[in-house]
C-alpha cells in the first residue's frame, strides 16, 4: 500500500511503521492516522496500535475518531478488536461507543476479547459502584433511583450489560424516567422487545418523559407486534 502523506522522516525507504510511528501521527498528523485506520490496509499489529493511539487524539472531533475506530470491532483478528476497545475507551461516555463495546462484551467469539471489553466498561463506571460487580449485590428500586440522580453512567451500564435480573431491569428502566441524561433513551428502547411484560412496562414508563425525542415513537412502533399479549397492549396504548 501507499500510505497517505506522512512526515518526511517516515518516508526513508520502505515504510515500516513501529508503535512510535503511530504515536507521532497522533500528535502531528491525526487526520492521517484516522485515514490509515479507515483504510484497514495495515498489518494486524499495526492496525491495533493505530486504533489504540487514535483514542488519545485531542485535536479532532470525538465523533470522527469513534467513527474511524468502531468498524475495527468487527475485524476478523482478535488483536485488532482489542486495540479498537482500547481506542474507544476514552469515548465510553458517548452512547455510540458504549453500545458498540457492550455488544462486543456480550457476543465476541473470543473469551479474551469479551473480557477486555467488559473490563473497559467496568473501568468507565464509578469506582464505588465497580465493587458491586465483584460481591453479592441486592439492589432495590431505590438503588436505581439513586443511580439515576447521582450516577447516570452507572445506570446506563446496568441497563445495557445484561447482568440484572428481569425484576431489577424493570426497576432500572423505571428509574430512568427522572434522569435528564437522554443517552438512556437508546437503552430503554432496546427493552421494548423484552419477552417479559413488566420489563416492557418499566421501559415505557422510563421513556414517558422522553416521547418527544427523535426515534422514541418509532422504536415503540417497531416493537410491535409483541409476542406477549400484555406487552402488546402496553405498547399499542402509546401509539
Amino acid at each position: 500500500m501507499t500510505p497517505p502523506p506522512l512526515p518526511a522522516a517516515t518516508l526513508i525507504g520502505p515504510w515500516r511503521p513501529c508503535r512510535n510511528t503511530f504515536t507521532h501521527l497522533r500528535t502531528h498528523a491525526p487526520a492521517t492516522l484516522l485515514h490509515l485506520i479507515a483504510a484497514q490496509q495495515l498489518g494486524t499489529a499495526h492496525l491495533s496500535w493505530a486504533a489504540e493511539e487514535a483514542g488519545h487524539i485531542t485535536t479532532l472531533p470525538a465523533g470522527a475518531i469513534v467513527a474511524a475506530i468502531k468498524p475495527l470491532l468487527a475485524h476478523g483478528t482478535p488483536v485488532v478488536r482489542e486495540g479498537a476497545v482500547y481506542g474507544l475507551q476514552p469515548f465510553l461516555h458517548r452512547l455510540d461507543a458504549w453500545a458498540a463495546v457492550v455488544t462486543l462484551a456480550r457476543s465476541d467469539p473470543s473469551p479474551t476479547i469479551r473480557e477486555v471489553a467488559a473490563e473497559a466498561l467496568l473501568e468507565h463506571l464509578d469506582g464505588q459502584n465497580q465493587t458491586w460487580f465483584i460481591r453479592p449485590w441486592r439492589p432495590c428500586s431505590a438503588t436505581f433511583d439513586y443511580l439515576a440522580a447521582h450516577a447516570p453512567d452507572d445506570l446506563l451500564g446496568y441497563l445495557t450489560l445484561g447482568w440484572l435480573s428481569h425484576v431489577n431491569l424493570a426497576y432500572a428502566a423505571l428509574a430512568a424516567r427522572d434522569c435528564p441524561d437522554t443517552r438512556l433513551t437508546g437503552a430503554l428502547c432496546t427493552l421494548l422487545t423484552h419477552p417479559r411484560a413488566y420489563v416492557v412496562e418499566g421501559a415505557l414508563r422510563g421513556l414517558a418523559p422522553h416521547l418527544h425525542l427523535p426515534g422514541v415513537r418509532a422504536a415503540i412502533r417497531a416493537a410491535q407486534p409483541h409476542p406477549c399479549p400484555v406487552a402488546q397492549r402496553l405498547l399499542s396504548a402509546q401509539t
